[in-house]
């Protein structure tokens, strides 16, 4: 199933991923940052697995490029690519000031992220809007994005972390 899912995915994504490799400039090594972040990325003993990596692997198969894990945290990650360190990130969303440093694929096909707010058990806890987290220390990943409301609201404290809490 995930092989079928792959190739459709290749399919859809072909022509947009060659514009952003010319042959021109093309090298036989591609650079791909990847921070933990399942079931896009998986990483375990320094092997990796997930949704992305698969189609990570296959483009870079059928580019014939050899395909090299640069395994950072996500800002890390994300400065890379701003860097020119990485040729390719993914399950990246899509916002202005990412836009003037990297090339997304049209369509895409990872367009937001569903927000999930994890309590310890026992905690005497009700939530139901935005202001109920004004209360709580929330934590996020450094560079994340989230949504626009929940990113712009300074009333969250936010303690930033540099490693995806998906462990």
């Amino acid at each position: 199933m995930m092989k079928n899912w792959v190739n459709h995915m290749w399919r859809m994504l072909l022509p947009c991923v060659l514009l952003l490799f010319p042959v021109s400039s093309q090298s036989k090594e591609l650079v791909y940052a990847v921070t933990h972040f399942p079931p896009w990325v998986s990483i375990q003993d320094s092997e990796y697995s997930g949704i992305d990596v698969e189609l990570v692997k296959e483009l870079a198969q059928r580019l014939g490029l050899t395909l090299t894990f640069y395994q950072c945290p996500w800002q890390r990650c994300l400065n890379m690519m701003e860097w020119g360190g990485v040729d390719i990130l993914s399950t990246v969303i899509k916002s202005p000031d990412r836009e003037s440093y990297m090339q997304f694929l049209k369509p895409a096909y990872y367009l937001n992220s569903a927000n999930v707010i994890y309590l310890k058990r026992g905690a005497k806890v009700h939530i139901e809007t935005q202001q109920d987290l004004y209360s709580l220390n929330i934590g996020v990943v450094r560079g994340a994005k989230h949504s626009p409301e929940f990113d712009s609201d300074l009333n969250i404290t936010k303690k930033k972390s540099a490693e995806t809490f998906c462990y």
